[in-house]
């Protein structure tokens, strides 16, 4: 069974970093406190950007997700059990002022190798050449 969940939109932020064509950590700032969120997107299918965002006012973005999930149904009682559930980033649409706000960051991947039985990485930076 699968389920596209609303769009979540995220406003004021303040920066933008591209760890790879897929993956973006936004940071966020709050009208009520000094910190910044940090969110991290790694988007399945859709990025998109949009330089639409007015100079002087803060850029935003949307994402959706979409959940999959595995569900058995009863032969006696009909009721329907999930089973296994997941989540996963499917879109990711940031309005920015231009270009010029994403930016390069680092990044690392990791994956099993049978030859050498176990786990290797490998780590870099993503640069945005301007």
């Amino acid at each position: 069974m699968t389920e596209d969940l609303p769009i979540e939109r995220s406003n004021n932020i303040e920066r933008i970093m591209m760890h790879s064509p897929r993956e973006y950590t936004l940071l966020i700032s709050t009208p009520s406190s000094p910190e910044l969120i940090q969110r991290t997107y790694f988007v399945a299918e859709d990025v998109k950007f949009f330089t639409d965002a007015l100079i002087g006012k803060p850029m935003w973005a949307e994402a959706k997700k979409r959940r999959v999930s595995l569900v058995r149904q009863s032969l006696y009682s009909g009721k329907k059990k999930i089973l296994w559930q997941d989540e996963y980033w499917i879109y990711l649409g940031m309005h920015i002022h231009s270009a010029k706000n994403v930016k390069g960051a680092p990044w690392k991947e990791c994956h099993w190798n049978s030859n050498y039985k176990r786990t290797v990485c490998a780590e870099g930076r993503t640069n945005v050449v301007e």
